[in-house]
């Protein structure tokens, strides 16, 4: 890898690359249960000016976007921190 590929991988983590492919999806706001595995997620975020909504629950994050899906007609993005959560939300995802 050249000196400059170096520098540039350096500078894009995969949380910037995830909030980017968000942007570029039509995502105006992530519903979130904030943990430390996603900080670069919100950090992404915000540079790319996508709005935060910091929840509670993640049962709550995840009823929020679906909400937002169905009333505003854009992409509802749940994101949640690692853990007991993905069970929590396989749930709700799957309306059971």
């Amino acid at each position: 890898m050249s000196h400059l590929g170096a520098r540039i991988m350096a500078e894009i983590n995969g949380g910037r690359l995830v909030a980017k492919v968000l942007k570029q999806e039509g995502v105006e706001c992530i519903f979130a249960l904030s943990g430390g595995h996603i900080d670069s997620i919100f950090q992404g975020c915000l540079d790319e000016k996508i709005g935060i909504i910091d929840t509670r629950h993640e049962q709550a994050a995840v009823f929020m976007a679906e909400g937002w899906a169905r009333v505003i007609g854009k992409p509802g993005v749940a994101v949640v921190t690692a853990g007991a959560t993905k069970t929590e939300l396989s749930s709700e995802a799957m309306g059971e």
